[in-house]
């Protein structure tokens, strides 16, 4: 125990006064005469005991009376554990939880309201004179510097659920600057929170032992979300008019089954489909809904679940553009292949253009979702150049050799680039395809399984391959002696298929066979630039746009939604046309992008909130003790919010006792007056 003011301990002397009463009694005696004093004699010497055991205690609730009057004059306190070294002025920066997870209930009420209040008795502990920073997961600008005690009070009022998240590492390292920042002094950090492992990563979490860090966890009543996960198509490729599914995850975090939860599937506002999922606890599963586009044009979906408290991520928007045909570009070494164009020109989903290897205007080849390059005998550094460049951006090439062998040597300069195995000399041999690959998406809604007494196509002569380790990619079909017919490679964000034979009937019935149309037509569609389905507010900040024939002429575009509008620029980004969006689209939800002249749509994009906030599993309280003995002064606080001021007072300042001695000293004086009245 120590003495603020030691000096009035010297009045400590003053119980010699009580004392001296005590000692020297002056009161007068009067002398009375009796008959007989025997039964006087008698009560005399059995109220002596009584009156001298009186006279004692009088005397000790006197002096303890004293005594604890100038013991409580002197401000006996008990130093603080904070206390030492802790400089005059203070710099205090407090974090306030305010992720979607801080919509819960807990026995305080809304977690973000309990963490408010905390923050709120945190701040109330401290002097006019400290420096206080409130930071949360938006980083916004006013929250990267100190202020004022009254203007930390503002925006602690201020704060508000939002969609952003950030980690402890992110968040401390902001605070460190502030500190920083803010000049010399003792430093206090706080963070207040549910502390969720999905977000916080305390795993990664290394903080500095100069400073004082306290763990204010605010904890839920339960911790119950159903939630959709995210979406995506059965087949990629979404054709007007033709069936598609749309794949559904939902998943279940909680201690209880859910059962029989409708799902509700929307496009354009109106409903399209529903399904009802059954979900075990603390588990995923995937659910489909089959649709069918029937109007052309961008479709903005939204999938839906009824769930509370936590409803934020309750629905999942996304963006479908049903594609009506498909663009082909042929280019032939010779002449126009019959079966290539005989498919494709009756087919009215493609259009099909053909062109002389020699006649090709390189700025057009970005418009078609596939090249043929049909037994091209010789391919210039400039189309070769341009070929690379449009596959890397997306496009799709299927490479013909020619019957003639020419191509085998003008296709060894382009092969390479995309680690494609290289052509061999023709060989003669009656070989039949025996294996498909249904796994992948070229064959995947075509054949269930492959009939076991199917009639594949025979090649009667075909160009082996060499198949090196630099090779990349994989057979799509095969022929008995184990070599490719087809072979598909991704480069970048394209794919490149080549077959081992030219179409002519001399080599093989491939062209007259049932195999041909579907092969064929599938390559065609899946050369589709496919565009995100949805992107995620905060992590994915470039928008890919649709090719737009006025980009080259307008340079802005606008982007409106039900809560918002804002023009952006077009930029040419690796060969797209994209815009550029940070924290302008904060909210989820379907937007049009919309062109700023003529306002026709040009694209849509599906904003959605991360999913990382549903899974609200926290920091178990052995874990967060375990992160806070990585420093001696780092703690964990779970006082109520009610007893918290008064906590970390005696944190700072120390545990205060003169109020209790003048409060037994009071009782002492009160403990005298009943025993002077007492006869």
């Amino acid at each position: 125990m120590i003495f603020l003011n030691p000096s009035f301990l010297w009045a400590l002397s003053l119980l010699a006064i009580p004392v001296i009463i005590h000692l020297f009694n002056f009161r007068r005696y009067k002398k009375q005469v009796f008959s007989d004093i025997r039964f006087l004699k008698q009560v005399q010497e059995e109220s002596k005991a009584k009156r001298k055991l009186k006279e004692w205690l009088i005397l000790a609730a006197r002096m303890l009376a004293i005594a604890l009057l100038v013991i409580a004059f002197a401000q006996p306190y008990k130093p603080a554990r904070l206390q030492q070294g802790i400089s005059q002025q203070k710099r205090i920066s407090i974090y306030i939880d305010n992720s979607f997870s801080m919509n819960n209930e807990g026995p305080e009420g809304q977690l973000l309201d309990a963490a408010k209040e905390k923050a709120r008795a945190i701040v109330s502990v401290y002097a006019n004179t400290d420096q206080f920073q409130i930071i949360t997961n938006e980083l916004t600008g006013k929250q990267l510097r100190m202020v004022a005690k009254d203007d930390a009070l503002e925006l602690i009022d201020a704060i508000q659920i939002s969609p952003a998240v950030a980690s402890l590492d992110e968040i401390y390292s902001k605070q460190k600057n502030a500190i920083r920042e803010s000049g010399s002094g003792s430093a206090f950090v706080y963070y207040i929170s549910d502390f969720q492992k999905s977000t916080l990563k305390p795993d990664v979490f290394k903080p500095d032992s100069g400073l004082f860090i306290s763990y204010l966890p605010v904890e839920a009543n339960q911790y119950s979300n159903l939630y959709i996960d995210s979406v995506w198509l059965n087949s990629p490729a979404l054709r007007l008019n033709e069936p598609n599914k749309l794949i559904i995850r939902i998943s279940n975090i909680s201690s209880h089954p859910a059962e029989n939860i409708a799902i509700q599937l929307k496009l354009n506002g109106v409903q399209k489909g529903m399904v009802n999922i059954n979900c075990d606890a603390n588990n995923t599963v995937k659910t489909e809904i089959e649709f069918t586009p029937t109007t052309a044009g961008w479709l903005k979906g939204e999938v839906s679940v009824i769930d509370h408290p936590i409803t934020f991520d309750d629905k999942y928007f996304f963006s479908l553009y049903p594609i009506s045909g498909s663009n082909i570009y042929c280019i032939n070494g010779n002449k126009p292949n019959s079966y290539i164009s005989d498919l494709f020109e009756v087919d009215k989903l493609y259009k099909l253009t053909q062109s002389k290897q020699d006649l090709i205007n390189y700025s057009d080849l970005k418009k078609y979702e596939l090249i043929i390059l049909n037994e091209s005998d010789r391919l210039s550094t400039g189309l070769t150049d341009e070929i690379i460049r449009y596959v890397s951006n997306g496009g799709h090439l299927l490479i013909v050799p020619a019957a003639d062998g020419s191509s085998a040597a003008t296709l060894r300069s382009l092969l390479p680039y995309f680690n494609m195995p290289e052509l061999l000399n023709s060989e003669n041999a009656a070989l039949q395809i025996n294996n498909l690959n249904l796994q992948d998406d070229l064959f995947k809604s075509v054949f269930s399984k492959v009939p076991q007494q199917m009639d594949f196509p025979v090649a009667k002569q075909y160009y082996p391959v060499n198949i090196t380790q630099a090779v990349r990619g994989k057979a799509l079909i095969s022929l008995n002696n184990g070599a490719p017919l087809l072979w598909q490679t991704g480069y970048g964000k394209g794919k490149v298929f080549l077959f081992t034979i030219p179409f002519q009937t001399n080599w093989s019935n491939f062209t007259t066979h049932s195999l041909f149309v579907p092969t064929l037509l599938k390559i065609g569609q899946g050369a589709q630039k496919q565009l995100p389905l949805a992107y995620t507010i905060g992590k994915q900040k470039w928008i890919v746009m649709p090719e737009w024939q006025g980009a080259d002429k307008e340079k802005l575009v606008e982007i409106k939604g039900d809560k918002i509008a804002l023009s952006t620029d077009v930029i040419n980004k690796n060969g797209l046309q994209q815009i550029y969006v940070d924290r302008e689209l904060a909210f989820a939800g379907n937007y049009a992008i919309l062109s700023k002249v003529d306002k026709v749509e040009i694209s849509a994009v599906s904003m959605n909130y991360v999913r990382s906030e549903s899974n609200l599993e926290t920091l178990k309280a052995s874990e967060l003790d375990e992160l806070a003995s990585q420093s001696a002064q780092t703690r964990v606080i779970n006082t109520e919010t009610s007893s918290l001021s008064y906590e970390l007072a005696n944190e700072l300042n120390g545990t205060q006792f003169w109020r209790i001695c003048v409060i037994l000293a009071l009782l002492f004086v009160l403990f005298e007056i009943l025993l002077l009245k007492l006869k």
